[in-house]
């Protein structure tokens, strides 16, 4: 039936319909029966299904190709080549042609990785998945439960499956830079500031809109940063964007080094200690899983410490390794 139009970009039709729309969020293609006109009108819950429904005959009417997307679930058993799964269908999202929504503003090559969107890392078929279901999600970007797996496009003359990526580590991306000085006595501190994108950012921000904007985040940071790791501690902890998907969500935090030896007119500390584990050492005790991350992913982490006049610096040498995909 007839429902008021949604106008605007393709990223402001997608977030109109999450905003306008009670989606009820539960895995499956049907989950509840069609909705009507009257019930989408009166804000009665909906299926994920209608959600994207709605979403693909929108952006069509915008001009933009799009398809509705069964997608399977990649913890599927394989059953022979050719066929994606004999899992179910997990959920209906809509596949969108990444060259009709591309913004001709945006220059992929030349942007910093933090500015880059998924847009930006598009597999060979040409298509990006939205999931209507997904609040803390950008414009192409999947929940890690439904990446690695296969979507079937319908609604065009020749259904096909294509395949769902699991995404490149750039997208998927944790900047972590320290700001610290120290005393003569060996008192180092001063603060963190932390800037995510992907899948980081949408599990952190799940989070975080459950708290009120101005709470202490602290321990979350120390959390999510440190591990169990408690050289550094952490205070006065905050966040920024953590609404707009459109900006790295950005944390920061007071930080104080607590493991500084001093000797007479000499102070040391770890850089570990400084800095947080390495992607082995944090990950040292959850071997016996097969896979650790979510979905591939990028830490950047950086340390600029001041120090006392006439104070100098004897730093270790830089250590380069790589192995099984993993680089050091």
């Amino acid at each position: 039936g007839d429902l008021p139009p949604v106008t605007g970009s393709a990223m402001e039709r997608y977030r109109a319909i999450q905003s306008d729309l009670k989606i009820v969020e539960v895995d499956g293609v049907g989950v509840l029966p069609p909705s009507s006109t009257v019930a989408l009108r009166e804000r009665k819950p909906v299926s994920g299904r209608d959600a994207a429904a709605l979403l693909q005959r929108s952006l069509k009417d915008a001009g933009i190709e799009a398809y509705p997307a069964l997608l399977t679930s990649p913890k599927g058993p394989i059953v022979m080549s050719g066929f994606p799964s004999i899992s179910p269908f997990k959920r209906v999202v809509v596949a969108v042609k990444a060259k009709d929504v591309m913004n001709d503003a945006q220059n992929c090559a030349t942007s910093s990785l933090l500015a880059r969107g998924p847009l930006c890392s598009v597999a060979d078929h040409g298509f990006v998945f939205v999931d209507p279901m997904c609040k803390t999600c950008r414009f192409g970007e999947l929940p890690p439960d439904l990446m690695g797996g296969t979507a079937l496009l319908v609604g065009m003359r020749n259904p096909r499956f294509v395949s769902v990526g699991v995404g490149h580590p750039e997208t998927n991306l944790v900047v972590t830079h320290y700001e610290m000085s120290s005393t003569g006595v060996g008192n180092v501190s001063g603060g963190v500031s932390v800037q995510v994108i992907g899948q980081s950012a949408s599990t952190f921000r799940k989070t975080l809109l459950e708290l009120p904007p101005d709470a202490d985040i602290s321990d979350f940071i120390q959390g999510h940063l440190r591990f169990e790791d408690k050289q550094v501690g952490f205070r006065s902890g905050s966040s920024e964007n953590v609404r707009d998907l459109s900006k790295p969500l950005t944390l920061s935090a007071s930080t104080e080094l607590k493991n500084v030896k001093v000797d007479y007119d000499t102070f040391s500390f770890a850089l570990a200690d400084a800095m947080g584990p390495s992607l082995p050492g944090a990950y040292r005790q959850v071997r016996q899983f097969p896979r650790v991350l979510d979905a591939p992913a990028r830490w950047d982490t950086t340390l600029r410490l001041e120090l006392p006049a006439g104070y100098r610096v004897l730093a270790p040498e830089p250590l380069d390794l790589s192995w099984g995909g993993i680089s050091y």
